[in-house]
């Protein structure tokens, strides 16, 4: 091997890292030829057997089969290799629990030692199986995993390395995975595979480029100590520094060389005997390696001295049971010679060997035959096969195969006059199926491309059908943040149902009806309630329990959002309850949505918690949109709470889960918390999230009212206790800032108006105080007016009333200092942000300032400026200190702040995440966890993360500093 020092070197040294503990990822990548194959075994053919742990390597190579690959195929491969390697005793010891071992049976039928069997239908069960095989088996043995031609990678063994390439220290494991830069496209599969991978801190990147002159000559030169210099010379001109291209050219007679690699490929295939050559060919469209058994079906004419003619010659080899080419060029130049005749005719026979297989139940054939049968023309079977091929996904769990396997079947359905009875269902019902598997796991842009294009095929044959795609892309629409494109979906689909009758067209306009009522803008609110209501009746009638969740859903939503918040509670209740895992997760971000809007922050925070957790154990991926919405909800509620340490840790995992592509929303709403937590703790807006939270300007009620509140806050607090025209100023811009409550989809969101309210009401009062007037301010008030009328008796809606009624207050002295003396005692039950309460006290400082009560006021800015600085209101100390010089009043010197309590936070940790801590205090990684626990590595980061959210700790040590300091205190469990 030529020039190849520094990458072997870095191989090494990721194996190094493999055996102190340390797992990782190394990507080899580099374009077709370079000598990827090449560098992997000399990496491994230098590994020391006799080392402890002793290593255990396994290959498993990807196949080309078209644009969608049987599921799993090569890990399939790289565990028999592992199962042949360690023995079945121990292979199966390491597995350790029965269910994991039915759930391995789906793609290794060879473990069941019963009949197949029943898998639930949660996508993460198998990728936690695998992980656990791996991490139990690489223990007590160092396992070098190499997965060759990464590129063809069927999707659901891609979503599997995803997984692995995030197990934790503490199992003796490296991952090797080979790449072709020049297949790899933008939006591909793997080509996000890679760009997720390779920025991860566990992986090490192998570039190989083309050799230079002088290495191109010395790889010519052990190739061919004698070639003439000359010849030498056209090689590496010819060759440009490829090594597989140099070590074909030299191969070949130079009289006879063309000019391309397609023709030196054939060259060296013209040199075969006719025998060989056809077997050649015939085994160049069965794929890069095909068993023995089925080739000996299509080329039955093809001899053992054929086929090792063909492997003495470098074209093929051998390996167990089957033929496969040395490298995948060389399949591509034969498949590509051939006439599409001959190409078609060849399929056929390769799906006619592969039929019989498939009918006698070896559905893990399927997704090949399925290819073949395509290829062939035969598009009837292709598509039965494609049937049975997707069925195989669904109950490997492989849903991102399932999703490719059901696009397929629709772009046959025009094609297949019986595709209805052939599928036993209707086009219709497999594309919502489709694409509410592409929503479950966060597909959106996918979930949009299918339900549009299958849009047009349905025609007019279908109206309920039609109707049910338009509202599943109204739903994707809704998640990507385009509310125009949903609301004409919704208008669409409304349409298709206007003259229809029967249980699916009721339950679709329920479905329909309970998403418009988000948006909708309703001046009656009674009524409102009773459309809610009626849209209710009509799902209980019609809907079946599926169905009734994203109904109950968005009716709890909707009502939240009108101010009926008790009625939401109770039907997001419900919802949550009757709802499957991944429709449970729709319902929680509904869920904690109303907890804030009650006040509920502690119970707000643990919900979004929860789901994160419950996010990685359904295999939600980052950057999906979930994992941001859920950790930006910890992040408000935390903030709510004057828990700023953990809001910005929550804030921070929030920003790196978002693409940098896209995800203007999100990091809007992130700008927003940011911004909040800023201006309250006296710091200045940045100008980077001021330009973010303009992202929010054409979005719902809540994100449009969130940027008013802070920007108006941002004015009022920099200028609270100041005067002059710079207070008039920032006074007129608070005003402002609340210009588009003159739009009635925003002043008839009540509920979304509740958390506004105190901002509303602080503005209308320095307003007032500065003798301003103005349509703004006219509507502003107007609708503090209406929302106040809104609020209801639930301790949150009486809190609001109580701090908005201390704001209008203009009577006498004492009458003010009443007034805010019942704003603060209503805050301080905690159902408003504290940052609020503490607004209130000082308001009520000020008031009792004035009325010349100087021991009550100089017990009030005491406390003040002891406790806002720890609970993120900076600035309302800062304006208590300022108060109080101003009017000579001596506040007590402030105490000693105490020493943060160790325990924080370890009471609302679940049992579940106590026993995880209890590890992470013992130093155990995230792979000793999930031994200890019975679970995947992933599903223990997912606890540590949420823990580490819990806590507002920054690292694992800190958090098991504060375990450890509980114990000491007995008060860890």
């Amino acid at each position: 091997m030529v020039a190849r020092t520094e990458e072997l070197g870095l191989l090494r040294d990721a194996f190094a890292r493999g055996r102190t503990g340390q797992p990782s990822v190394v990507l080899v990548r580099g374009e077709a030829g370079i000598g990827k194959t090449r560098l992997v075994e000399e990496f491994i053919a230098g590994i020391d057997s006799d080392e402890s742990p002793p290593v255990v390597v396994a290959v498993g190579q990807c196949v080309h089969l078209g644009t969608i690959g049987t599921p799993f195929l090569p890990v399939r491969r790289l565990l028999r290799a592992l199962r042949g390697k360690v023995g079945d005793n121990a292979f199966r010891e390491a597995v350790q629990a029965p269910g994991r071992l039915a759930v391995l049976g789906a793609i290794l039928p060879e473990l069941a030692t019963e009949g197949p069997a029943s898998l639930p239908g949660n996508p993460g069960l198998l990728a936690d199986a695998i992980e656990q095989l791996l991490v139990n088996l690489s223990f007590e043995r160092h396992l070098v995993l190499v997965l060759e031609d990464l590129h063809w990678a069927d999707a659901s063994t891609l979503d599997l390395l995803r997984s692995l390439a995030i197990t934790d220290d503490g199992s003796h494991l490296t991952i090797i995975c080979t790449f072709r830069l020049d297949d790899l496209h933008s939006g591909d599969p793997a080509a996000q595979f890679h760009g997720e991978v390779s920025a991860s801190r566990s992986a090490t990147t192998v570039e190989l480029g083309r050799l230079a002159p002088a290495h191109t000559a010395e790889l010519i030169g052990e190739l061919s100590p004698g070639l003439d210099p000359r010849a030498a010379a056209r090689v590496a001109a010819r060759s440009e520094g490829v090594p597989f291209i140099v070590e074909e050219l030299v191969g070949v007679d130079d009289g006879t060389l063309p000019s391309t690699l397609r023709d030196i490929v054939l060259a060296r295939i013209a040199r075969l005997s006719p025998d060989a050559r056809n077997a050649v060919s015939a085994l160049a469209v069965g794929g890069d390696r095909v068993d023995h058994a089925v080739f000996a079906e299509i080329d039955a004419r093809a001899t053992a001295a054929s086929m090792r003619e063909a492997i003495e010659s470098r074209v093929l080899v051998a390996t167990d049971g089957a033929y496969q080419f040395r490298h995948a060029l060389i399949r591509e130049a034969v498949y590509n010679e051939l006439l599409p005749g001959e190409r078609a005719a060849l399929h056929e026979q390769y799906a006619r060997a592969l039929q019989p297989r498939l009918d006698d139940g070896e559905t893990r054939l399927a997704t090949a035959a399925a290819e073949h049968w395509l290829r062939g023309g035969d598009l009837p079977r292709a598509f039965d096969a494609s049937i049975v091929a997707r069925e195989y996904a669904r109950a490997s769990l492989a849903v991102t195969g399932a999703i490719e396997l059901g696009d397929r079947l629709l772009n046959l359905w025009a094609q297949i006059p019986d595709a209805e009875a052939r599928a036993r269902t209707t086009l219709a019902d497999m594309t919502v199926t489709i694409m509410q598997e592409c929503n479950a796991i966060g597909r959106i842009t996918e979930m949009i491309s299918i339900g549009t294009r299958t849009i047009t095929a349905l025609g007019a044959a279908d109206p309920v059908g039609r109707a049910r795609v338009h509202r599943c892309l109204a739903v994707a629409y809704a998640n990507g943040d385009r509310p125009r494109e949903e609301r004409l979906e919704l208008g669409k689909a409304r349409r298709l149902l206007e003259r229809e009758h029967g249980r699916s067209r009721d339950a679709t306009l329920a479905l329909v009806v309970s998403m418009e009522l988000i948006s909708a803008v309703a001046d009656d609110r009674l009524r409102f309630r009773g459309e809610v209501d009626e849209c209710l009746e009509l799902a209980q009638r019609s809907c079946t329990d599926t169905e009734m969740g994203p109904v109950l859903t968005h009716a709890a939503w909707a009502l939240a959002d009108r101010g009926f918040l008790l009625d939401a509670a109770r039907l997001i209740e419900r919802a949550v309850e009757g709802s499957l895992l991944s429709g449970s997760l729709a319902a929680r971000t509904v869920e904690s949505h109303v907890l804030d809007l009650l006040g509920r922050f502690d119970d707000a925070a643990e919900v979004s918690e929860q789901s994160l957790t419950l996010a990685g154990e359904l295999g939600v991926r980052p950057g999906e949109g979930l994992l941001t919405f859920f950790l930006t909800s910890v992040a408000w509620a935390r903030m709510a709470l004057g828990d700023l340490p953990r809001a910005h840790a929550a804030l921070s995992q929030a920003m790196a889960d978002v693409p940098e592509d896209g995800g203007e929303p999100d990091r809007g709403r992130i700008a927003v918390i940011g911004a909040t937590m800023d201006t309250w703790d006296g710091r200045p807006l940045d100008a980077a999230a001021v330009e973010a939270m303009t992202a929010l300007a054409g979005g719902d009620a809540d994100d449009r009212l969130s940027v008013m509140v802070v920007t108006a806050e941002d004015e009022l607090n920099r200028t609270e206790d100041a005067s002059g025209l710079g207070r008039r100023r920032a006074t007129e811009g608070a005003v402002r800032a609340f210009a588009p409550l003159a739009d009635p989809s925003i002043s008839t969101h009540t509920g979304d108006l509740r958390a506004a309210l105190p901002a509303m009401a602080r503005t209308a009062h320095r307003a007032a105080a500065e003798g301003l007037a103005g349509e703004h301010l006219a509507q502003l008030i107007r609708t503090r007016d209406a929302t106040i009328a809104d609020l209801g008796d639930d301790p949150a809606g009486l809190t609001l009333r109580a701090v908005a009624a201390a704001e209008v207050t203009q009577a006498i002295e004492q009458d003010v200092v009443d007034a805010w003396h019942a704003a603060a005692d209503a805050a301080a039950a905690g159902f408003v942000p504290v940052r609020y309460r503490l607004y209130a006290e000082y308001r009520l400082a000020v008031a009792l300032t004035q009325a010349r009560d100087t021991t009550g006021a100089t017990r009030m800015l005491s406390h003040l400026i002891d406790e806002a600085p720890t609970k993120g209101a900076a600035v309302v100390g800062k304006w208590a200190r300022a108060l109080a010089s101003r009017h000579g009043i001596r506040v007590t010197p402030r105490r000693e702040a105490a020493p943060p309590d160790p325990t924080t936070g370890l009471e609302r940790l679940t049992p579940r995440e106590h026993e995880v801590l209890s590890l992470v205090a013992q130093g155990r990684s995230n792979p000793e966890i999930g031994r200890k626990l019975y679970m995947s590595p992933k599903t223990a980061s997912v606890h540590v993360s949420s823990i580490l959210v819990k806590l507002g700790a920054s690292n694992r040590t800190e958090a098991a500093t504060m375990y450890a300091t509980a114990l000491a205190h007995g008060d860890a469990d």
